[in-house]
């Protein structure tokens, strides 16, 4: 069971590796990129391991020991070479607002990671879909589609249950699938605080950010469960990230490398993801323009093109097989669609969901 555990122990590994070889990144944004890379690495690995119908146990705990060896061959060689390892250094405010916001934080990701841990999963969406294909692909030893009547199963973005099924598997039940949405949580946790600190936000200012993410009562709920919102907000949250930091930082090949996981990550997760990432999209093309750097646009584009199609290119490969859209079954694709798109319905919606956050607190106003 604890073998479960194993992505998450590794993820701290590198966060600490990273951060002794990269210190003027930091923890926060060393976090944030290995939690990309390894996301991308379970992607690849997932992929790979059911070309050859090699998806078990045994196969899984390989995959893990990898990143451990790599890491650990590194702490020895650095201590062979006398070289100290620096690891993270996380810094505890000290104005009373920001340490009362960070308990009550850790009150929230107590509880619900008791919840989680207790609990088996239980939602609709769990027992429907997202929960039965992981079973489904542990059963058969690769993510292939399969004959179902509810084709979801097959269409959606199979990241996160690839996250889900790295732990079934290893831990042989579903003791810690929970923990893959909850730990998306914690991470967004993080990202949002590192992005006040790109808008020249102080501790407390972090630490309000934080506070906002995890007092959301979706997120509480959903961090309890094999949901996917948490994990493409994580993503979506990385993508945002990589984009300001070009505005605030510069621009880099290495920024779009990670700019591509992110948004790769994030598409292969839910494809919901395309209307949010859109306005950073643009945001780019502003920025590539404001700095004359236009004429970079097609190398930018292709390693971030090329990251987001190597991720995504096995689940869509399938799609066109199964269904002939790289989306999935059509039908499912008709039903999250609007009926009516006409300039009446698109105003129609507008003015619909326009007046859903446009609430106050005097009820004579919103009537």
């Amino acid at each position: 069971m604890l073998l479960g555990i194993l992505p998450i122990i590794g993820t701290i590994m590198l966060v600490v590796v990273i951060t002794s070889r990269m210190p003027v990144w930091g923890w926060q944004k060393s976090f944030i990129r290995t939690s990309l890379i390894f996301g991308g690495y379970i992607v690849l690995s997932t992929e790979f391991l059911s070309l050859f119908d090699a998806i078990n146990r045994t196969s899984l705990i390989v995959v893990w020991c990898i990143p451990f060896g790599l890491v650990i061959f590194w702490i020895l060689k650095r201590r062979r070479d006398g070289i100290k390892i620096k690891f993270p250094q996380v810094y505890i405010p000290s104005e009373s607002t920001a340490r009362l916001l960070l308990f009550f934080i850790f009150g929230v990701l107590f509880v619900t990671g008791l919840i989680a841990w207790i609990w088996q999963p239980n939602t609709w969406d769990s027992l429907r879909y997202h929960m039965p294909r992981v079973a489904h692909w542990a059963q058969q030893n690769n993510v292939n589609h399969y004959a179902t009547g509810i084709e979801v199963q097959n269409g959606i973005g199979p990241f996160a249950g690839f996250a889900i099924l790295h732990s079934y598997v290893l831990s042989n039940g579903d003791r810690w699938v929970n923990f893959i949405q909850w730990s998306a949580m914690f991470a967004s946790l993080i990202g949002g605080a590192y992005l006040a600190k790109l808008l020249a936000g102080g501790r407390t200012a972090q630490a309000l950010s934080m506070g906002l993410i995890v007092s959301l009562p979706v997120g509480i709920a959903q961090a309890t469960s094999t949901m996917t919102d948490y994990v493409v907000g994580f993503f979506v949250l990385a993508s945002a990230i990589e984009v300001i930091g070009m505005h605030k930082e510069g621009m880099s090949e290495t920024r779009f490398l990670f700019l591509g996981l992110s948004i790769g990550l994030a598409i292969g997760t839910k494809p919901t993801a395309y209307a949010y990432l859109l306005p950073f999209a643009v945001y780019v093309l502003i920025l590539l323009a404001g700095r004359r750097q236009i004429n970079h646009i097609f190398k930018y584009a292709l390693i971030v093109g090329g990251i987001v199609l190597i991720l995504n290119l096995g689940h869509m490969t399938r799609n066109v097989q199964t269904y002939g859209n790289p989306l999935g079954a059509k039908q499912f694709i008709t039903e999250q669609g609007n009926e009516l798109r006409t300039l009446r319905g698109l105003i129609s919606n507008v003015v619909r969901y326009a007046s859903l956050h446009a609430g106050t607190n005097w009820d004579p106003v919103n009537a």
